[in-house]
């Protein structure tokens, strides 16, 4: 951070501000998840590791990691915890100063670039003390950090919301996705009970279903077109409408690749990603599709939303059953994923069921941009509050 602050403004070593030490092992066995009997985060060098019965402090104070991944970086304790010794934490706080600004301020000094050089990621007291920040006179402190409060809590209570709706789709989908809307007869099925109504269908026998190419690289004029080619690190949103890269209509007539209508649903056959994850998505538009990828066009009996979720919602069932054993990289067997049977209700029941989890995940995507905009939000008055770019009026 630069020296550069108001007049006003003190630009001290942190040795001037605080002081630090670490705290004491406590082995993963005696960890456990958050209970009644074990309401004590336990702080390590990740930030919580675990939850504990017993307390060593009994105050909010200003966290570090010290070893690991992510050494360097800064928590804002609750009012009983504990502290390992893979983490620092403040232990005197000298007059003048305020936790909760203290705590901002070294957030926003990114402290990971402390961190030592070679080996086990680790930050020493020694580097920290010497690092120098800017301070306004106490009363400002206080305003600014109530100020990047409020943001946190608004961040909180966002991503809290996000969190119930995507239990609420996960309920919804098991719910939806086994017994339909109202019904009351169900039969057993190769994949379970299901609804009297429904029907069991291959995934090969939903449409048509494509595969892609890579147009030639050398000829310039094949990507220097407005075609979407979606390839599988494009494979992040539910509905894909824009790809970073894009193609001629001469590098369709040119290779392997295929246009793919509108509405198809999208896969990932070949790319490390399938260790833990099967992606899948919508065409929002005509699009095109690398070699690692399949597009399927439904016939007229099958609602893409319905697709789309049952194989969301059945991902790591899918990805179990036809994921290839012992390739260098991950891959599905598509004779495999072909043959893969689902249950399907009438075309009125799949409409119903997938526009109802739709409304679900419409709801999430929203609030998940509202969440980033209020992140990006915050880090713009970190900068401005933080440096004394911007003050803010104390009330005398």
């Amino acid at each position: 951070m630069s020296s550069l602050v108001p007049n006003d403004w003190d630009f001290l070593p942190l040795q001037n501000v605080f002081t630090l030490t670490s705290g004491k092992a406590k082995t993963k066995k005696n960890l456990t998840s958050k209970s009644q009997e074990n309401p004590v985060p336990v702080f390590g060098g990740n930030g919580i590791n675990g939850y504990c019965s017993e307390a060593m402090l009994t105050e909010s104070t200003v966290v570090i990691g010290r070893v690991g991944e992510y050494c360097g970086v800064v928590h804002l304790s609750p009012e009983i915890s504990w502290m390992t010794d893979n983490a620092l934490y403040v232990k005197k706080l000298n007059v003048g100063f305020d936790k909760s600004f203290i705590f901002y301020q070294l957030t926003h000094a990114s402290l990971d670039k402390l961190r030592s050089k070679g080996g086990q990621p680790l930050i020493s007291q020694t580097p920290i003390y010497e690092l120098s920040l800017g301070f306004p006179p106490f009363p400002e402190q206080q305003k600014i950090a109530k100020i990047l409060t409020s943001v946190d809590e608004v961040i909180e209570k966002t991503q809290a919301q996000i969190d119930k709706l995507k239990d609420l789709k996960i309920g919804m989908m098991q719910e939806l996705l086994t017994n339909g809307i109202g019904h009351t007869e169900f039969k057993d099925s190769p994949v379970g009970r299901i609804p009297a109504e429904w029907g069991i269908v291959t995934l090969g026998e939903l449409g048509a279903w494509k595969g892609g190419g890579t147009p030639s690289k050398a000829n310039k004029g094949f990507w220097t077109g407005n075609i979407p080619w979606v390839s599988p690190k494009d494979m992040k949103t539910e509905y894909i409408t824009k790809t970073k890269d894009a193609i001629s209509e001469e590098a369709i007539k040119g290779s392997s690749t295929n246009l793919v209508d509108n509405g198809s649903i999208l896969i990932v056959v070949r790319s490390g990603i399938l260790q833990h994850t099967l992606p899948v998505a919508i065409a929002a538009n005509e699009l095109t599709i690398n070699q690692d990828m399949k597009a399927l066009t439904l016939s007229e009996k099958y609602y893409s939303k319905y697709i789309y979720h049952y194989l969301t919602g059945n991902n790591h069932k899918v990805l179990r059953a036809t994921l290839k054993a012992g390739n260098t990289v991950e891959s599905i067997d598509f004779a495999e994923f072909s043959k893969y049977k689902i249950p399907y209700p009438p075309l009125t029941e799949q409409i119903k069921i997938g526009d109802a989890v739709e409304s679900v995940a419409i709801n999430i995507r929203n609030k998940e941009q509202s969440l980033k905009a209020y992140k990006n939000s915050k880090k713009a008055l970190m900068q401005d509050l933080l440096t004394g770019k911007v003050r803010v009026k104390v009330d005398s």
